[in-house]
């Protein structure tokens, strides 16, 4: 693992690390993640995660809707609300897809819809 401070003014703030995971009977092919991580953009609404792959990227934007909602509400009751946990469609993430005939088509979606008991 290597870790890669790029501002000495930053270096508590931003940070990446690279994972090489080689080779195995369980795995046929090497694997190289890399995480990055830094406080802010010039976004509007900030990205909170990118998520990369050979098929396709994921971009997240906005913080958990939940924790403002948990400093709102007035009874625990209030969890099992229809609309607790909701995200604005403004903070959706975007998925970015390359399909079966090279075109890229992208859809807007809701990355985690809660469960409510009945």
């Amino acid at each position: 693992m290597c870790v890669l401070i790029e501002d000495e003014e930053l270096k508590h703030s931003q940070f990446t690390i690279h994972l090489h995971f080689d080779a195995s009977q369980k795995k046929q092919y090497p694997l190289t993640v890399i995480l990055r991580s830094h406080p802010l953009s010039a976004r509007n609404p900030q990205i909170r995660f990118v998520a990369r792959g050979t098929g396709g990227t994921f971009v997240k934007y906005g913080l958990d809707v939940q924790e403002e909602q948990l400093k709102e509400i007035q009874s625990p009751k209030a969890l099992l609300h229809e609309k607790f946990g909701l995200e604005p469609e403004y903070l959706w993430g975007t998925l970015e897809k390359l399909e079966a005939d090279n075109i890229t088509t992208t859809k807007s979606m809701c990355v985690i819809r809660p469960a409510h008991p009945p």
